[in-house]
C-alpha cells in the first residue's frame, strides 16, 4: 500500500507499507515463506497502516491536504474517524450498503429505566448516503459526514 501526493499534472509516492492479509499472518503459511515476508510483519487492519503513513508524512512538515481514498479504505470507520481526529479533510468512497446519520445528528442517553449503563443512541434510524444527500440538496452534500453510497466526506 502507498500514500501519494497528487496534482492535476503529476503524482509521486511518498510512503509505502506492506499489507499482510489476515490469512497470511500464520507463521506456517507457505505463501509467507515463499515470498519472504519478514517474521516481524503481522496482519493489521488495512486502515491502520494508512493512518501511520499519514502521520509519517505530516511529521515531515508537509502542508495538510485533502485525503482521498477508495472504498477499500473508506468503508472503515476507523480510517474516517482517525482522519477526522487529525483534523484532516477527506473524500472517500464507501460501499453502498453502509448507513449513516446526518452530520448534525447527536446520540442521546436514554432515560434511566433500570440498572446498567445508559448508552447514548440515535433517536432516528440511519439512512443511505443517497437519501441523506438528496435530502440536503446539492450545496450541502459536504455536511454528510459518514454515510453510505458513493462518497463520504468531511470538507
Amino acid at each position: 500500500m502507498s500514500l501519494h501526493a497528487v496534482t492535476d499534472a503529476a503524482s509521486v509516492p511518498l510512503a509505502w507499507r506492506l499489507y499482510l492479509p489476515k490469512d497470511w499472518a500464520d507463521p506456517q503459511e507457505p505463501r509467507r515463506a515463499k515470498t519472504g515476508v519478514p517474521d516481524q510483519v503481522d496482519h493489521r487492519e488495512k486502515w491502520r497502516p494508512a493512518l501511520d503513513m499519514a502521520d509519517e508524512t505530516r511529521s515531515w512538515g508537509l502542508a495538510d491536504q485533502v485525503v482521498a481514498a477508495d472504498a477499500g479504505y473508506g468503508q472503515f470507520h476507523g480510517l474516517r474517524h482517525g482522519l477526522a481526529e487529525r483534523g484532516l479533510d477527506y473524500v472517500v468512497a464507501v460501499r453502498g450498503d453502509l448507513n449513516a446519520h446526518p452530520g448534525g445528528a447527536v446520540p442521546q442517553a436514554p432515560e434511566r429505566s433500570g440498572p446498567g449503563p445508559r448508552l447514548p443512541c440515535y433517536r432516528t434510524p440511519a439512512r443511505s448516503l443517497k437519501d441523506l444527500a438528496l435530502g440536503q440538496g446539492a450545496r450541502r452534500v459536504a455536511s454528510v459526514h459518514v454515510a453510505a453510497g458513493l462518497v463520504s466526506c468531511r470538507v
